[in-house]
């Protein structure tokens, strides 16, 4: 309804990543979603713009549109085969992740063992990453696999959503070393609002977000 693209255009944000996917979608519903997201886009072009490119960001703002970011949380739909890699890209695919929270053939989530780390085939992932234009996001990746993922990396990578192991420990947590790392290489950390970024029950506060982001700029 026009109210709903009236209150996306009021909200002066230019750009939102978006994830495609969801949890662990397969193959032909992840590409159903992007389909649905690309009609969107198509049916109101004044409103919405796919962002391809870091321009498309700064012409989205100066058309009074909403960039949208197409993203992967989930490694699922590539299944383990990384040609899809390509594939995904092409349809405008920019952010991808090498699993969620549990294992995939790339790599190891969160709630893996912490022996689990990054795979031979998680390699060629990133490498293909970084040779089509992915940026690679490391947010559900655990400790082994974020660390071996940094490190292979020839290109920055991102970690676009978590909080700091040493303001409140939490396996969805970065460690020093890990964000240290991530900026020597150039990559970007964004601390979220969710309710790990303090212990249990107590819901977390604007002293809570403030804690980790001080602590992340340190």
């Amino acid at each position: 309804p026009q109210a709903t693209l009236d209150l996306v255009r009021n909200t002066g944000v230019s750009a939102i990543k978006t994830s495609m996917g969801g949890f662990n979608s397969p193959f032909e519903d992840t590409l159903t979603e992007i389909a649905f997201y690309q009609r969107i886009i198509e049916t109101h072009p004044d409103y919405f713009r796919q962002v391809r490119t870091v321009a498309d960001i700064a012409a989205a703002k100066r058309a009074g549109q909403l960039g949208i970011i197409f993203s992967f949380e989930s490694a699922a739909c590539l299944e383990d085969k990384v040609d899809r890699i390509d594939l995904f890209r092409n349809l405008g695919v920019r952010v991808m992740q090498l699993s969620y929270n549990t294992s995939s053939p790339f790599g190891a989530g969160t709630m893996s063992a912490d022996t689990d780390s990054l795979t031979e085939l998680g390699r060629e992932a990133v490498a293909r990453m970084n040779a089509q234009g992915v940026a690679l996001d490391l947010s559900h990746s655990n400790a082994a696999t974020t660390s071996a993922a940094i490190e292979a990396s020839a290109k920055p990578v991102l970690i676009t959503h978590a909080g700091c192991s040493a303001v409140h420990p939490h396996i969805r947590h970065k460690s020093d070393a890990q964000m240290r790392a991530l900026a020597e290489k150039g990559g970007v950390f964004g601390i979220y609002t969710l309710f790990f970024l303090a212990p249990p029950p107590r819901q977390p506060n604007l002293d809570d977000y403030m804690a980790h982001m001080t602590h992340a700029l340190n």
